[in-house]
């Protein structure tokens, strides 16, 4: 980890269809560290979603327990799967009520 403010709130990922990217963010919001890949979606050779995951931010979940947000292609029926849709004017918490959270 290259901060040594906060402790560490989330893993963001953006898991496009020719490149990975994840985030450990801090409880102020800062990215404390970061990866890249070039395996996408499409390009992961044949290897488990997970094992790529896992080898790109395995260290990070084992030094702390946070929740991991996954966008990008990651979630079509190319990646791990569909994953429900909503829009609102109202905001994320809206989408409660559908499951989305």
């Amino acid at each position: 980890m290259n901060s040594v403010g906060s402790d560490p709130a989330l893993i963001g990922v953006d898991w496009g269809t020719t490149s990975l990217r994840a985030f450990l963010i801090d409880t102020d919001g800062q990215v404390m560290d970061g990866v890249s890949s070039p395996e996408g979606i499409m390009h992961a050779s044949g290897k488990s979603f997970e094992a790529i995951l896992d080898r790109l931010i395995g260290p990070w979940r084992k030094q702390a327990k946070v929740p991991m947000i996954a966008s990008g292609m990651i979630t079509s029926r190319n990646g791990c799967g569909n994953t429900l849709c909503c829009t609102s004017a109202w905001g994320l918490r809206s989408c409660a009520g559908f499951g989305a959270l």
